[in-house]
């Protein structure tokens, strides 16, 4: 049986237990307003940061890939500045061995020329193969040269774009598991939302009942407990608890009677 006091104005009857629950409830109920205030600024300066940290990682990926053509641009030309000097001084090496290979061929040719009675003729065709020679030599060495400077250009620069490719394919990697985080983010605070909207709304209903039958009693029902929103139980004057009504509202297209 609860306990209950008249009003000394009025000499109305009231519940002690229903005064104290009614309490308590506006208690809980700005706790958790208060509470609820909290989190929503918490989920602002989240997303605050989350676009903060996108824009730095797009500022980054800019600034990285003005960086790498640069480099790519810078050491293109240190390289192939080198490899133009180490190629110059193999040529002229491989050209003056030759040239000296050729003097020494010019000297028997010469020997014998003179063994041969030093004949004009001989002479003049002894030149001819000569200068024929040297041109040959020169333009052998000529082609060797651009041939295997372009080979190297060639190499060189694969290898720079397989460094570049591979830098912006670990680039998109990264923003690609940031939009991934954000998708996740954004789905749970989507169904905060949806749950923190369900809570407001049983809370409503049991102020509006509590308000409009002061003699009744409007329990909540626990969270996670199967059943309504709230348990109804309708007094008289004279009597407690002659019946009870269950309490469910929802926010979605199909309402389960059940």
């Amino acid at each position: 049986m609860k306990k209950t006091i008249n009003c000394p104005k009025c000499a109305h009857s009231i519940i002690i237990e229903d005064v104290l629950f009614k309490q308590l409830s506006q208690e809980l109920e700005k706790t958790y307003e208060n509470k609820l205030l909290e989190k929503q600024k918490e989920l602002k300066v989240k997303m605050l940061n989350l676009e903060k940290e996108k824009e730095l990682i797009e500022k980054q990926k800019e600034e990285t890939e003005v960086l790498i053509k640069q480099g790519i641009k810078t050491g293109l030309s240190v390289e192939l500045n080198l490899m133009e000097d180490n190629l110059r001084k193999q040529i002229n090496q491989e050209k003056a061995s030759e040239l000296t290979a050729y003097k020494e061929q010019l000297q028997l040719k010469a020997n014998e020329v003179k063994d041969l009675y030093k004949t004009k003729a001989q002479l003049e065709t002894l030149k001819l193969e000569t200068e024929q020679l040297k041109d040959k030599i020169e333009s052998e060495v000529t082609a060797k040269f651009y041939t295997q400077l372009n080979e190297e250009k060639t190499k060189i620069r694969r290898e720079v774009e397989n460094n570049i490719q591979l830098k912006i394919s670990e680039k998109d990697y990264l923003i690609d598991g940031l939009k991934e985080q954000m998708k996740v983010l954004n789905r749970k605070l989507e169904q905060s939302s949806m749950q923190a909207q369900g809570e407001v709304q049983e809370l409503a209903i049991e102020d509006w009942l509590k308000n409009n039958f002061p003699i009744d009693q409007i329990l909540e029902i626990g969270k996670g407990v199967r059943g309504a929103d709230c348990l109804h139980i309708v007094n008289t004057r004279n009597r407690l608890n002659i019946g009870s009504i269950y309490v469910e509202s929802k926010r979605c297209k199909d309402f389960q009677s059940a």
